[in-house]
């Protein structure tokens, strides 16, 4: 069955405004967070330090999807979302449900990212 492009852009769209929320809050966080200088101790310090280290990890994870998303939707415009970047090939509609922003097959995904091929098929 033909992928109904239309359906992924919406779906793209949302996920791209549902992250770039995301970013946002997450900066607002940050700012937020910072730890008041009345009464602090070493322990303080690492566990703000920790917290500040878990938000950079977050927002880069955030940002990087969000650059998968949007190339995601650069790839229907140019009528080549589906197609592994790799072999060619389509991917499989299973694989763009779970991952609607993916750029390669499962056998290619392996090969370029271990991690989230093995989270998905």
């Amino acid at each position: 069955m033909p992928i109904d492009l239309e359906a992924r852009r919406t779906q793209l769209q949302k996920l791209e405004k549902e992250i770039s929320r995301n970013l946002d809050s997450s900066e607002t966080e940050a700012r937020d967070t910072a730890p008041l200088e009345e009464v602090r101790d070493n322990t303080d310090d690492a566990v703000a330090d920790e917290e500040r280290d878990a938000q950079y990890i977050r927002g880069t994870r955030n940002y990087e999807k969000l650059i998968e998303v949007q190339e995601a939707l650069k790839r229907i415009d140019a009528g080549t979302y589906g197609k592994c970047e790799a072999c060619g090939r389509e991917i499989s509609a299973k694989r763009l449900d779970a991952l609607p922003e993916t750029k390669f097959c499962i056998e290619h995904a392996r090969q370029h990212d271990p991690e989230t091929a093995a989270a998905t098929l």
